[in-house]
């Protein structure tokens, strides 16, 4: 680790990266540039000392840490929406919403997430708001 911290924002671009499989297309989406978002992805990558993304070409696929932190990144995005609903939250939160559940599944990267899927299916208000990652 280089001393500097994981932040949610670096993760919610991560996961739009992995959903859309594209740097450039996550960027669209997140009214982003593209070099802004390849910079979070490094920075995230460089303070976990891993590659979480393969770049292949214009795409981007999920290495195997990155699919152990998908999963993760998801759950902790779900806790930041839940958290963030009852007493208003940033711009950026706000903007979460279902971009690309057909890219995610065809990248399979809904295998990578169903371990974590009955802890949210089990809680009372599993009715009330769908997850981050069926979001994608």
């Amino acid at each position: 680790m280089t001393g500097q911290s994981v932040d949610l924002r670096q993760l919610e671009i991560f996961a739009r990266v992995a959903a859309l499989g594209s740097f450039s297309r996550a960027a669209e989406a997140l009214h982003l540039t593209q070099p802004t978002v390849s910079e979070h992805i490094r920075a995230l990558e460089d303070e976990l000392g891993i590659r979480l993304l393969d770049r292949l070409g214009r795409g981007a696929v999920l290495t195997k840490a990155g699919h152990l932190l998908i999963a993760y990144a998801h759950r902790l995005l779900d806790l930041l929406i839940g958290a963030a609903a009852p007493v208003g939250a940033p711009r950026w939160v706000r903007s979460l919403r279902p971009a690309a559940t057909a890219a995610r599944r065809s990248s399979g990267m809904r295998s990578a997430c169903d371990g974590a899927r009955g802890a949210w299916s089990s809680r009372a208000d599993a009715g009330r708001r769908r997850p981050f990652r069926d979001r994608y």
